[in-house]
């Protein structure tokens, strides 16, 4: 297995093209493999590479774009926040396209990696990062500035960075998709009990003993129990502040 620097994620699959032909000039390959999509313009020279294996990548699908049309836009560098409007003339007929667009500065972002620009476009107020920047990030708290609000700015990205590795890491996104497609394709009586039995043929496959460790699986178990409730209390104490 080898890293991929680019993503930021450990390569556990690569698909290569082998072969196109009668695809249009420009046309663009998307593979989805799981809950991960990778695109390039055919012809491709580099494998696509994927952080989960193909066993755990039953939703595969494969889609060809086309791009309708292009246009340049001059950049004012001066503006932290600029206003824009784009026209694109289409093909076959199709008249002319209007986009109107508003280019902000982000310097968080600057030199952040794929998955953790990924987490910020699903919204980085959500539940799951800010779990992971409960013990890190004040939340519900007042407004900072200067050298400590560049310290909670780090802080956050790297409680993003740190929760995207691990479940890349442990494979956790995909795993769980096809566990929950499994219950709900195959109903059974007792779902969390066939949930629990899925997660302890997966752990006895990956070599994870759990008799020799119990208690401090019971303490993480409890912990966690206890961050949520935590989560749910600043949740509920945020919209008494707002209201």
């Amino acid at each position: 297995r080898r890293w991929g620097e680019a993503w930021g994620f450990e390569v556990r699959m690569e698909v290569s093209v082998l072969n196109a032909t009668g695809l249009p000039e420009g046309s663009i390959l998307s593979v989805r493999a799981g809950l991960t999509r990778r695109q390039a313009p055919v012809p491709l020279t580099d494998p696509l590479r994927f952080p989960n294996l193909p066993c755990n990548a039953k939703q595969f699908k494969v889609d060809i774009l086309q791009a309708l049309g292009s246009a340049k836009l001059d950049i004012d560098p001066s503006k932290e926040t600029g206003t824009y409007a784009v026209k694109v003339d289409l093909p076959g007929g199709l008249g002319e396209a209007k986009l109107g667009l508003e280019v902000r500065e982000a310097p968080v972002l600057c030199g952040r990696r794929s998955c953790d620009l990924k987490l910020y476009d699903k919204g980085i107020k959500g539940d799951i990062v800010a779990t992971a920047l409960q013990s890190q990030v004040p939340i519900g708290g007042q407004a900072t500035n200067g050298a400590e609000g560049g310290g909670q700015e780090e802080a956050l990205t790297k409680a993003v960075r740190d929760t995207c590795d691990y479940a890349n890491e442990h494979n956790i996104p995909n795993l769980l998709q096809e566990m929950l497609q499994t219950i709900l394709r195959e109903r059974p009586t007792n779902p969390l009990v066939a949930m629990s039995a899925q997660l302890r043929r997966l752990a006895t496959e990956r070599g994870e003993k759990a008799g020799a460790c119990r208690g401090r699986e019971e303490l993480e178990a409890e912990h966690m129990a206890l961050q949520s409730e935590r989560a749910e209390l600043l949740r509920e104490l945020a919209s008494l502040e707002g209201s």
